[in-house]
Formats: C-alpha cells, sequence, structure tokens
C-alpha cells in the first residue's frame, strides 16, 4: 500500500492544555478564608504569567492544528487501506473535516494510490460545495449588471435560501422571478446551474467574501462561458454583487 506522506505543521509540546486554564481561574476564584483566598489569587497570577510569560497562547493554537492536521492526513492515508472499513471510516471522518482537510486531500490527488485519488477527489467536491453554499446563504445587493459587455440596469436584491435563489426587483419588496439551483464547487472555474421550472441555465461563479460573481448566458440554449467575463457580442450576462446580511 501506497503511504501518503505527512506535511503536518510542528508545535512545541509543553503540556499545556485548553482546559487547564478555565480551570485554574475558577479554582482560585472560589469562596473561602482570606489565606485561601491570597492563596489562589497567587495561582491565579501565576497561570496568568505562565500563558503570557511561558506558554503563548499561539502556541497552544499551533499544537491545536499540528494534532488536527496529524489526524487529517492519517484519515487520507487510510483511504488506501485494503480493508473496505477502513476505507469507508476513513472518507467518513474527512468529509466532517471541512475547510482544514481542504488543501490535505488537494495534495493527495497527485497520490499514485487510485483508490485514494478516488475518494479523496469525491470527499473534497463534497467539502468546497458545503462550504459554498453555505457561503452563498443570505441578501445580496446588486453592485452592477452587464450584457456582452455593455452596463445595464440591474435588479434590487438576489435573496439565497436553502438551494432557492430569489430576485427582487424596485424597492427590493417585489419578487421578479424564483430559480432552483446547484453548484459545483469542484470545478475550475466553479459552475453554477440554475432553473425556474421551464428551462436551466448553465453558468459559472465565484464567492468571496462578501463578494459574489455570477456569469452566465443570456440565451437559455447558451452555452456554458468558459471565464468568468464578458466582451461584446459574447451574449454572456455579469452580475456583480455584494452581501447585505446572511
Amino acid at each position: 500500500m501506497a503511504t501518503y506522506p505527512y506535511t503536518g505543521k510542528t508545535g512545541n509540546d509543553h503540556g499545556f492544555t485548553d482546559s487547564m486554564c478555565p480551570s485554574i481561574i475558577a479554582n482560585a476564584t472560589d469562596s473561602g478564608s482570606l489565606a485561601s483566598l491570597t492563596s489562589k489569587a497567587s495561582v491565579l497570577l501565576i497561570a496568568i504569567a505562565w500563558l503570557v510569560i511561558g506558554i503563548p497562547l499561539s502556541a497552544v493554537a499551533q499544537e491545536r492544528e499540528r494534532k488536527v492536521s496529524a489526524e487529517i492526513h492519517k484519515w487520507i492515508d487510510q483511504l488506501g487501506s485494503p480493508i473496505f472499513e477502513v476505507r469507508e471510516a476513513a472518507t467518513k471522518r474527512l468529509l466532517q473535516a471541512g475547510q482544514e482537510g481542504v488543501a490535505p486531500l488537494k495534495l493527495a490527488l497527485a497520490d499514485r494510490d487510485r483508490e485514494r485519488v478516488g475518494r479523496a477527489r469525491v470527499i473534497l467536491a463534497a467539502i468546497l460545495n458545503k462550504l459554498d453554499f453555505e457561503a452563498l446563504q443570505g441578501k445580496w445587493k446588486y453592485v452592477s449588471v452587464q450584457l456582452s459587455g455593455k452596463t445595464v440596469k440591474p435588479g434590487s436584491l438576489l435573496i439565497i435560501q436553502g438551494g432557492k435563489m430569489t430576485i427582487r426587483k424596485g424597492d427590493g419588496t417585489e419578487p421578479y422571478g424564483a430559480m432552483i439551483f446547484s453548484i459545483d464547487a469542484a470545478q475550475m472555474p466553479k459552475h453554477l446551474d440554475f432553473a425556474d421550472g421551464e428551462s436551466g441555465i448553465k453558468g459559472l461563479y465565484r464567492v468571496e467574501g462578501d463578494t459574489l460573481t455570477l456569469c452566465y448566458p443570456y440565451d437559455r440554449n447558451g452555452p456554458r462561458p468558459k471565464k468568468i467575463g464578458t466582451t461584446a457580442g459574447d451574449g454572456m450576462r455579469l452580475h456583480e454583487l455584494t452581501r447585505v446580511t446572511r
């Protein structure tokens, strides 16, 4: 079985855990005699000094990151296990890894083990879709709309709730159209397909923080654009939106 290379970050192990500081503070603030309170106050000061001087919080975060990275790389290695149950268990754990699993899974796509590569590709697509689906939720205000490279009047709001997109015009209270949509965040550029019950449109999207960009053909039967953008006569619509609220 091929071995997946370990590329996790290293950190310093000072024997400190996240739970120790709250425990020390709680013990130091219990009611009791003056001597007891003085003693416990000293313990609290030592704990604070330990954090500030001896063990920076960044070291604790780095240690956690190292452990999480080691677990993720272990699960990726297990994707190529000859035992089916081991591969299935590793797949389920990686599906729950979220953003922290993205970079290691992308690295795994270059592995020589076909089973590992196949599973890594499916898991990565599922994670990316979940992250982007969540990022798309909310209200988006149109900043600009272009058609074949020319600026046209934009709508008011695009509301994304679950797998449904609703466009509102005017003051944002009047529905203009509603569509169901699906995404494929593993594609480059990312795919977004939507339909209003009659026919579907194949487009592209990009979501970066509070900015959403959509690109799709004006003609419902038109081909999916090859890139996000529009030029004179290409028949593509380009929407730029900014987030209002989730």
